[in-house]
């Protein structure tokens, strides 16, 4: 390293208090001083000249270092230092928190894509019967309704059907209707299931809300008509509580597969 240069800068960066400061103040005063002497050999002096002149040119080393410790106070320095700090590591968590928050809601929006899945695989474990996949939708202003997967479990003392409701919703702001409340029954022998809200002894229709494979814009609930009269071939969803029918869903109990 060039021995004039070296020695001003050292002056220089000795007053400055600051020492995480220190390399980019010299890297930026050595800069100055190889531009100048640059500029001076172009003009005819020679090498050594040049980088003495350039070093005269400066001023004062311990006086160009006070000023420059008064910008570089440890203080602001430090402070700076810990602000950016603070920074890097709430940058890191916020992409933690931003990750994990778009993990949940990928497997939110994608929960009903194996609805049927986890449906039938939890009916499975305590019911048998037959599986139906009824076909009926009904689009409502608000709302679709349609039923994804049907089990009649057929006991010799009680029947019952359970059944998977699908409701879809463009509003998320729509979603969990409390139907589960409030659907009744009637089959095509004549018996009425009332919903949840009417429930007699003789007969009810509910159910549950599913949370874990609904979505903000598909709400599913687990339901079911209980008992079934053995002799109906067909059960038909009511939902007209508040008294305009909101809806009407016929399941199939003919036919189906053994499960």
């Amino acid at each position: 390293m060039d021995g004039p240069f070296t020695r001003y800068c050292a002056a220089v960066c000795a007053q400055v208090r600051f020492r995480p400061d220190r390399v980019s103040i010299q890297s930026e005063l050595w800069d100055h001083l190889e531009d100048h002497a640059a500029a001076l050999e172009a003009q005819g002096l020679s090498r050594e000249a040049a980088k003495e002149a350039a070093v005269a040119a400066m001023g004062d080393p311990e006086e160009v270092g006070r000023a420059l410790d008064a910008l570089h106070s440890p203080v602001a320095g430090w402070l700076l230092r810990m602000l950016t700090w603070c920074t890097k590591v709430c940058s890191i968590a916020a992409l933690i928190l931003l990750f994990l928050s778009c993990r949940r809601l990928f497997l939110h929006v994608t929960g009903p894509l194996r609805s049927v899945e986890v449906w039938t695989a939890a009916t499975s474990e305590w019911a048998d019967g037959r599986v139906y996949h009824p076909t009926a939708i009904y689009r409502g202003e608000d709302y679709t309704y349609s039923v994804e997967g049907a089990r009649l479990a057929e006991k010799e003392d009680s029947w019952t059907l359970y059944y998977l409701l699908r409701v879809e919703h463009k509003n998320p702001w729509l979603r969990r209707p409390t139907l589960q409340y409030l659907i009744r029954a009637e089959d095509d022998v004549g018996n009425l299931y009332p919903c949840f809200r009417e429930q007699t002894w003789a007969g009810s229709s509910t159910g549950n809300f599913m949370s874990d494979i609904s979505s903000p814009f598909v709400t599913y609930y687990d339901m079911w008509v209980s008992p079934v009269d053995p002799s109906a071939t067909e059960i038909t969803l009511i939902c007209d509580y508040y008294g305009p029918r909101e809806f009407t869903l016929t399941i199939p109990l003919e036919g189906g597969a053994l499960s």
